[in-house]
């Protein structure tokens, strides 16, 4: 069966020679994983767009086990994270938190909206990552449905003491 999403390159992995196996935060199919082969050659329409932290328009074929991408096309490639050491890590941190919350098989537009929101916000260096940083854990963590209670007291249930 072939799907038609877009999604985010979260993990990458050498497979042989020339293929790659790569974790892909989708808007419709939540996390997968899924087989690109021959992405590692130069010349392979699937070498940029399979890249980390590409988000791309991804044909992938569907099996019973697994799944191969057949077609690749990068929409944007969030280069200039790659200036910036600190501005990397923190970009592969908010992919990992997402890898690890978010569920397979679900529509997961809106943690694909707050994870390509932090990317284009450390690219552009339109927020600082101290800001950020919180920012998106928080967010990310209530989508999952672990938000804390921070209205009032958990314990006693008082909203204030004198």
């Amino acid at each position: 069966m072939q799907v038609k999403t877009e999604g985010l390159i979260i993990r990458e992995q050498t497979v042989g020679e020339s293929d790659r196996l790569v974790t892909v935060l989708t808007r419709d199919e939540g996390v997968l994983r899924a087989f690109a082969r021959k992405a590692k050659k130069i010349n392979d329409s699937k070498n940029s767009s399979t890249q980390l932290l590409c988000y791309s328009r991804l044909n992938v074929y569907k099996g019973r086990d697994k799944y191969i991408i057949n077609d690749a096309f990068p929409i944007e490639v969030f280069f200039d994270l790659r200036k910036e050491i600190s501005r990397l890590s923190l970009g592969q941190y908010f992919c990992e938190i997402a890898a690890e919350l978010v569920p397979e098989g679900v529509d997961s537009s809106e943690y694909l909206r707050t994870v390509l929101n932090a990317l284009h916000f450390l690219s552009k260096e339109l927020k600082t990552e101290s800001v950020l940083k919180p920012l998106v854990e928080m967010r990310l963590l209530s989508l999952a449905g672990f938000m804390p209670n921070v209205i009032c007291c958990g314990n006693c249930g008082k909203y204030a003491d004198e």
